[in-house]
């Protein structure tokens, strides 16, 4: 007598190319399934004895918000094994002390939720120093890493944390002198200089804040830079789910809710079909 024993792998051929009209589909789906443009959403699959939640949340600290509201529900729900969050180094392991982070956000409020049912987390986010040697392997400039990374930064700052320029001008200063001076040896990074080269602008703080959106062919380098970033990260992120997914039972997992939408055939392909729950 023989056991069959049965492992979920993803087809990552059937990942959305997030490059193209991303916007235009995605929100082509939301109006298909009667949500609006800002609303989080969940995507539950349920396959044998496999329960998978898969929260498309829109980034806030606002603990009013229908993204916290969302993330209550479904822990308190289904009290997930484990809580795969969005934001943290994979290379941390299961339940890691990131409280000298002064993490914010969504993210931070799943592990404190779930740590009141007995939820294990774990982040699922690659190093960013494996993403940044293979963007150099394209042919993508030091310079611009540092420019994606600046813009990346000042999109969360005024439209997530709405913090002053002058915070957020201290944060980055922050990221650049202990992140990336540190990966690259730099040590004169000068955004004034950089953004006026590439764009023949003065930066301005809280203007053109889809720059460092993921669209392949555009003519802002940034973008160019955070779609191929974006390709590799995706990668990576969903075979480790998938490795999480083979492990537990009862799993969640929260992003940014374009990514359920570029996930979501892949996951299909494993599960069938989901139900949206809101």
């Amino acid at each position: 007598m023989y056991i069959v024993l049965y492992m979920f792998i993803p087809n990552i051929k059937l990942l959305y190319d997030q490059g193209q009209e991303t916007d235009k589909d995605f929100n082509q789906w939301k109006l298909n399934n009667n949500l609006t443009i800002y609303q989080p959403f969940c995507l539950h699959f349920h396959k044998k004895n496999k329960i998978f939640n898969y929260i498309g949340a829109r980034h806030t600290i606002n603990k009013k918000s229908a993204t916290y509201k969302l993330i209550r529900k479904i822990i308190k729900k289904y009290k997930p094994e484990l809580i795969v969050i969005e934001g943290i180094p994979n290379k941390l392991g299961l339940n890691p002390n990131i409280d000298d982070w002064h993490w914010v956000g969504e993210s931070q409020y799943a592990i404190d939720m779930g740590k009141k049912y007995g939820c294990n987390y774990v982040g699922i986010e690659p190093d960013e120093e494996f993403i940044y040697k293979k963007l150099i392997k394209k042919g993508i400039k030091v310079d611009d890493i540092y420019g994606y990374i600046f813009l990346r930064w000042h999109t969360y700052s005024y439209s997530t944390l709405h913090v002053t320029k002058q915070k957020f001008i201290n944060e980055w200063e922050k990221i650049r002198t202990y992140h990336l001076d540190r990966e690259f040896k730099k040590h004169k990074w000068d955004y004034q200089k950089w953004y006026l080269s590439r764009f023949h602008e003065k930066f301005k703080y809280g203007s053109n804040i889809n720059y460092a959106d993921p669209y392949g062919q555009s003519k802002i380098i940034t973008q160019n830079v955070s779609y191929e970033f974006g390709k590799i990260r995706n990668i990576f992120d969903i075979k480790k789910l998938y490795k999480y997914l083979n492990k537990y039972n009862n799993v969640l997992y929260i992003m940014g809710m374009n990514h359920p939408f570029a996930d979501k055939d892949v996951l299909i392909d494993t599960f069938g079909n989901y139900n949206l729950l809101q």
